[in-house]
């Protein structure tokens, strides 16, 4: 079964403070329809 590993890092954000706790919870919960539709 395929299964997505998501990690969020901090290198990419503005003065290195990485998104919020509110962000990364959006990202996850986002993840698995578009995920579900490329890997059925």
């Amino acid at each position: 079964m395929p299964y997505v590993n998501l990690e969020v890092t901090r290198e990419a954000a503005p003065q290195g403070a990485g998104p919020r706790p509110a962000q990364t919870a959006r990202l996850i919960a986002g993840l698995p329809a578009p995920a579900c539709r490329v890997l059925p």
